[in-house]
């Protein structure tokens, strides 16, 4: 996030004539995150955020900081405000979402390819198994010709936060403002 604003604090005289009016609203809820965000994006840290206050306050944290931006700290995307064109970056935000892994075999069809433990020995270890998710891609059209030993990944959740987010950018009409 610092290098887009810096990029943009510094480019942005030239490319708009005069600084552009900069704001950006973080989704965190991590206490040590949002403190070392506020430190790198602000230069210090304002006050400790604890637990409570982010459950409580939908916008916890606001300051202004580099190139005067104005950041604004949400516990949730709901409740960041959908008024403007907005452009949303989630680095590595995905990566870090559960996903279901899935490979085509030659005699089971579809199987799921899961994580499992052996108590007995303290080992996790990779398993296989026919799941309901596994057998619905078995009757997909679009799948069948896909070759023996092609993995596929499905996260249902990333997939409800891409229509939030496909959703939101449409009700403001774009990304950008001219």
């Amino acid at each position: 996030m610092r290098d887009i604003v810096d990029t943009i604090g510094i480019i942005g005289p030239a490319f708009f004539g005069k600084p552009p009016k900069l704001s950006a609203s973080m989704v965190e809820i991590s206490e040590q995150f949002i403190q070392e965000q506020e430190k790198l994006l602000c230069g210090a840290n304002k006050k400790k955020i604890t637990a409570e206050q982010i459950s409580q306050n939908s916008n916890y944290l606001s300051r202004v900081g580099l190139h005067k931006c104005r950041f604004n700290w949400y516990s949730l995307l709901d409740n960041v405000p959908n008024d403007k064109p907005t452009m949303y970056i989630l680095n590595e935000f995905f990566d870090a979402l559960p996903v279901n892994q899935f490979e085509k075999t030659k005699d089971r069809g579809w199987i799921e390819i899961m994580i499992d433990v052996d108590a007995d020995v303290d080992k996790l270890f990779y398993t296989t198994y026919k799941t309901g998710k596994s057998m619905v891609l078995d009757h997909d059209k679009d799948l069948e010709s896909l070759p023996v030993g092609t993995q596929l990944e499905k996260s249902p959740i990333s997939e409800d936060i891409v229509r939030t987010l496909v959703k939101r950018i449409a009700e403001v009409e774009g990304s950008f403002d001219n």
